[in-house]
């Protein structure tokens, strides 16, 4: 998702300060932009890392507009086998480190009066049980924590907004369904088509669908949004569709039959 939201923004004019703990990807992304997005590389739950990196956004583009806080860890482990030192490791991942980096640039923001700041949240943050207790219950903080910074900093010009996305098609589903034996475009494909019959809008969320998004809320059309959460998730969260409707009443009806025919046997 961030790969894409970095390329659709320099496709719209702007300038790009990026980053990322993978110097190669980034250098790869940074040329594959042409130049127009800089990388620097940083590991944003080190605060540090984060310093260095607001001040070289700063020292590149004189100042920033917009932010947008993507990086997050999705860990697939139980909640009684989640140790301190991995609710640790996910609470900085996923929730600190949108609030250190949304601190360092909305000091910036303040002073110039003006900015938008995006947090990428999740329909998990929605919908219980949907992705791993820990990783939800962080992506809610997060969407809460927009609505507390789009009051706090609306004095001052500020605009705060949380996208938050579906089932979108990222390598990260590949790793959570255990398909590392196979090409990513081939694996993402096959779990795409599954998903797709999942979702009321009949495929797979993409980075791109993020990316528009993002793009939207950054803008000036976008004036009038603030402490809104958008969910680009396909109609996800609004409900089940008619086909989980469907398998979901045929679940309780065949139950009930089978409860009938032990009663039935045990009368005999």
């Amino acid at each position: 998702m961030g790969r894409d939201v970095v390329k659709r923004f320099v496709a719209e004019g702007a300038k790009v300060v990026f980053c990322g703990r993978n110097a190669d990807a980034g250098r790869g992304l940074e040329e594959e932009t042409g130049g127009h997005a800089s990388f620097v590389r940083a590991d944003v739950t080190v605060e540090a890392d984060v310093a260095a990196l607001v001040e070289a956004a700063v020292a590149t583009l004189g100042g920033i507009d917009c932010l947008f806080n993507n990086a997050a860890e999705a860990r697939n482990s139980a909640f009684l086998d989640t140790s301190p030192g991995d609710l640790q490791a996910a609470m900085w991942s996923v929730f600190g480190s949108v609030a250190v980096v949304t601190q360092h640039v909305a000091r910036h923001m303040v002073e110039q009066r003006s900015g938008v700041i995006i947090q990428n949240g999740s329909s998990a943050a929605h919908r219980a049980n949907s992705s791993p207790a820990i990783y939800s219950a962080l992506k809610a903080a997060v969407c809460h924590l927009t609505r507390c910074l789009a009051l706090e900093f609306a004095p001052f010009g500020i605009r705060v907004n949380t996208i938050s996305p579906g089932s979108i098609m990222t390598p990260i589903f590949k790793t959570l369904f255990q398909m590392g034996d196979m090409d990513d475009a081939e694996a993402l494909r096959r779990i795409g088509d599954v998903i797709a019959g999942l979702s009321p809008a009949a495929r797979a969320g993409t980075g791109d669908d993020v990316a528009a998004a993002a793009v939207f809320l950054a803008s000036d059309e976008a004036s009038y949004i603030t402490g809104h959460d958008l969910k680009v998730d396909g109609g996800l969260t609004a409900g089940l569709t008619p086909h989980m409707r469907k398998a979901q009443f045929d679940f309780i009806r065949n139950t009930l039959e089978d409860f009938a025919k032990q009663e039935r046997a045990g009368a005999l």
